[in-house]
């Protein structure tokens, strides 16, 4: 009866197998070079950890918001006071006016026209309008002779309207201005959020050094590195005040993350406040990412 082994000519132990190779425990067999290269790989990816490092920049707003407006003035000129049917609407609600000699009695607002001239007419609309108490709504009559009308609305937004139409002799009537205000905008343009380390399968990521290099524009603003998990942070650190040109963070009150492993995260740099208008602000990490699972 004969028993055969795998034995190394050089040392006579028994060679590993590759499963053993890569559990890296035992210590008494020996290692070939391919044995060797599977327990690299496997230990590699398994177990060990790299090193990695990245960067990202935080950029502040780089466009402008504005406030909300109110639609522009609008103003009739009164070439003359032939009869004419108008309208006026204001914010999706209608009036209507009838300039003539007759009471038209359909429910319009009637401007007696009899023996009227076009300076009279200013005053008589000014008048008529105002007394609808339109909310925002203002009417005023010209100055210097009461030849033309001014329409003014206080309340701002895209659904604020101002808008008069002649019906009949527009050659009469000459309206200029008017239409809708617009809505407020706000500040636009920053990059809020970065990634420093991207998440690699299930690896965790370990911080090792969190540095910054930003502008004077970032003073007082808020910049939190956290390891994120699906939509969860973590913090990290806070950045030091933006008002310093450079700076290092340190694992403050945050120290747990620095050392508790986060299954399939990233490291990302994110403004925890408004952003400022202008300025920006780049964070560089290096960081161990580990396969935890």
């Amino acid at each position: 009866m004969s028993l055969t082994s795998k034995f190394s000519s050089s040392g006579g132990l028994p060679i590993a197998s590759q499963a053993e190779a890569e559990a890296g425990t035992n210590n008494g067999k020996t290692m070939t070079p391919l044995r060797t290269a599977e327990a690299i790989a496997a230990l590699a990816d398994g177990g060990g950890g790299a090193l990695v490092r990245g960067y990202g920049t935080l950029q502040g707003h780089t466009s402008a918001g504005a406030a909300a407006t109110a639609p522009p003035n609008l103003r009739m000129d009164f070439v003359s006071n032939n009869f004419a049917t108008f309208t006026l609407y204001v914010d999706g609600s209608s009036y209507n006016f009838t300039l003539s000699d007759t009471d038209p009695a359909n429910g319009t607002i009637w401007l007696d026209a009899t023996f009227n001239s076009s300076s009279v007419m200013a005053p008589a609309f000014r008048d008529a309008i105002n007394a609808l108490s339109i909310p925002g709504v203002t009417a005023y009559a010209s100055n210097d002779g009461y030849d033309f009308m001014l329409l003014t609305k206080s309340t701002t937004g895209a659904a604020s309207g101002l808008i008069f139409t002649v019906n009949t002799e527009p050659t009469a009537y000459v309206i200029t201005g008017g239409g809708s205000g617009t809505d407020a905008t706000s500040d636009s343009g920053a990059v809020q959020e970065v990634t420093l380390i991207p998440q690699s399968g299930v690896k965790s990521v370990l911080p090792v050094k969190i540095s910054v290099f930003g502008d004077g524009a970032l003073s007082g603003v808020t910049v939190e590195v956290a390891l994120k998990v699906g939509g969860s942070y973590y913090p990290v650190a806070a950045l030091i005040n933006g008002a310093l040109t450079y700076g290092e963070a340190v694992p403050a009150n945050h120290w747990d993350e620095w050392v508790i492993p986060r299954i399939s995260s990233a490291l990302v740099a994110r403004y925890v406040d408004t952003p400022p208008m202008g300025g920006a602000m780049t964070i560089f990490a290096v960081a161990e990412q580990i396969a935890t699972a």
